[in-house]
């Protein structure tokens, strides 16, 4: 993205352009319009690429101009549950006059980041809905008392938490099918469908996908020519066995089966976009700012990608123990930007040559003592997840974390406990990280504290028969255990200013500084319960810029 040194000072855009309310009233006429695209292509193995041109008319009602689109495959497939539809794209760019405007790259990803922020009943009616998303939550209360449940036959907690398209369960929280083996399947109204139209349609809005348009209308009357390109992410590859698919925006919606092969066919892409045409005088407003010489001024936020890499180990040792800490810098640079926020996201690598042995391994539960349980049947799939794909950021044994930011420490110790993590990654938001808690904290994969998700069963119905806990059952347990653990940092002065000049922490010359550590563990017993692989860090660093536009183009500076 060009970088523009600001000599002169601009204008500040009209209140009609910012996503607030007015004093005064406005008289407005809605234009509205389904854009296609000048061109699309898309092929299920590699992605592909969709641009759009907007009309040269009105005012674009940009924070609720939603991008509409399909998947059809000959397989039954689903979206994965954290980020729905919004997996398909890989990268989105917006252009106006040929320049970039804001640019957004591992946009599903980050996707997923900012999705843990939303209230629970914004994901349920929204983005369930929308994005075709799977976040519910449900309570299970097992058909007896605590006394009971807790005796020799009996091992479960009394209530537990269930996502009911990974579970399902009958009355009285009993388990469906008789206590049965059982194939878990998520709804069909949730999945694909053969023939076009007759599917799940997914719906974007463009403010989710781009920070810049989420506070500012798009005064494209005057402005030059602006475009919206999307790079779609790849689905599955009629040569790659489900056993070895790594990276896909689709998942089965027979969880357990891991037969297809996901590959799918996408519809034409379209926009559905509100103008809003205002009367003479507002318009010339418009007109006055932007040829005035200096041009007028958006404050925005843009988000710029990097990753890192906590190394492997060879070590082992017995019965899954972990056995050494790794420890990592990471360098992130960012001089005299004005940061706002950082968030990582931590998941195995499953490409180096450790990482593709380890590639279906599960976390091993730990009691009490932090040894394995009896069999170790009890476990979390930590490493490649059918349900979440790679849209997930894993908790990993003993980690700690530190940040320097302008050769300052940030905290005074490293942060090693959980809920302070928890805590700082609230603050960047100024309110909560809404995922349930052993989505985020395992309690380093504690068994009690596994049991707030469904992880068991019960058999024949009621408390008699014994219950028991297998990997075969629970399926929200087994999927979601701390795969929700991002590490967040705020640098904002106050999350209510938003991207004011000088609400975000300017960053000198030293790079800001990650350091990060965690326990690796071995079996030299049983390879499946070993994870000594490298840990691949995605940063998503979320910083404030200027943008003046000029009637024959745009100017991005960070001044």
């Amino acid at each position: 993205m060009a970088e523009t040194t600001i000599t002169a000072t601009p204008v500040n855009a009209p209140d009609i352009l910012r996503n607030e309310p007015l004093s005064r009233q406005v008289d407005v006429e809605i234009e509205s319009n389904i854009l296609e695209p000048v061109s699309h292509s898309y092929q299920s193995a590699s992605g592909g690429t969709t641009r759009f041109v907007l009309p040269k008319k009105g005012v674009c009602d940009a924070p609720n101009t939603t991008l509409a689109f399909e998947l059809n495959s000959a397989d039954a497939l689903a979206f994965p549950i954290n980020v729905g539809g919004a997996a398909c794209i890989e990268r989105c760019t917006l252009y106006c006059g040929g320049q970039v405007m804001s640019r957004i790259v591992n946009s599903n990803l980050y996707n997923f980041v900012k999705n843990g922020f939303k209230d629970q009943a914004v994901k349920n009616g929204i983005l369930d809905v929308r994005h075709q998303t799977s976040t519910e939550l449900l309570m299970r209360t097992l058909p007896g008392r605590i006394a009971t449940i807790s005796g020799a036959l009996i091992t479960g907690g009394q209530q537990a938490l269930y996502n009911p398209e990974l579970d399902q369960t009958d009355d009285f929280g009993r388990s469906y099918n008789g206590g049965a083996a059982v194939a878990h399947v998520m709804q069909i109204s949730k999945g694909t469908a053969v023939t076009a139209g007759q599917g799940v349609e997914i719906s974007l809005k463009l403010s989710d996908l781009f920070p810049i348009l989420k506070d500012n209308k798009l005064p494209l009357l005057a402005m030059a020519q602006v475009e919206i390109e999307i790079q779609w992410a790849k689905a599955g590859n009629a040569a790659v066995a489900a056993a070895n698919i790594l990276d896909c925006s689709l998942i089965e919606r027979n969880i357990n089966a891991g037969a297809s092969t996901c590959v799918a066919t996408m519809t034409t892409p379209r926009l559905l976009v509100d103008y809003i045409h205002y009367d003479d005088m507002e318009k010339q407003k418009i007109f006055d700012a932007v040829n005035n010489p200096n041009g007028m001024a958006l404050n925005f936020m843009e988000v710029v990608y990097t990753n890192g890499v906590n190394p492997g180990t060879t070590a082992d040792a017995a019965n899954g123990t972990p056995i050494t800490s790794v420890a990592s810098n990471h360098l992130l640079g960012m001089s005299m930007k004005e940061v706002l926020a950082i968030y990582v996201i931590k998941n195995w690598n499953l490409t180096s040559a450790e990482g593709m042995a380890e590639l279906n391994n599960n976390q091993p539960v730990l009691d009490n003592t932090g040894a394995l349980t009896a069999a170790n049947t009890r476990i979390a799939t930590s490493h490649r997840n059918p349900v979440t794909r790679q849209f997930k950021s894993q908790q990993i044994l003993g980690e700690k974390y530190n940040w320097t930011v302008n050769n300052l420490k940030v905290y005074s110790k490293d942060v090693d406990n959980p809920a302070m993590a928890h805590n700082y990654l609230c603050q960047c938001e100024g309110g909560r990280y809404n995922v349930a808690q052993a989505q985020y904290d395992t309690g380093n994969y504690n068994l009690n504290q596994m049991k707030q998700l469904l992880s068991s069963q019960l058999l024949n119905g009621d408390t008699a028969a014994g219950y028991t806990d297998n990997n075969t059952v629970g399926d929200t347990s087994q999927f979601t255990l701390g795969s929700s653990n991002v590490i967040g940092l705020n640098l904002k002065k106050n999350n209510m200013m938003g991207v004011m000049p000088g609400n975000g922490t300017r960053i000198g010359s030293a790079p800001i500084e990650f350091n990060f550590s965690c326990l690796k563990h071995g079996d030299n017993a049983a390879a499946a319960n070993r994870g000594r692989a490298e840990v691949n860090l995605d940063f998503f660093i979320e910083y404030r810029r200027s943008m003046i536009i000029k009637a024959l183009g745009v100017a991005v500076s960070d001044n």
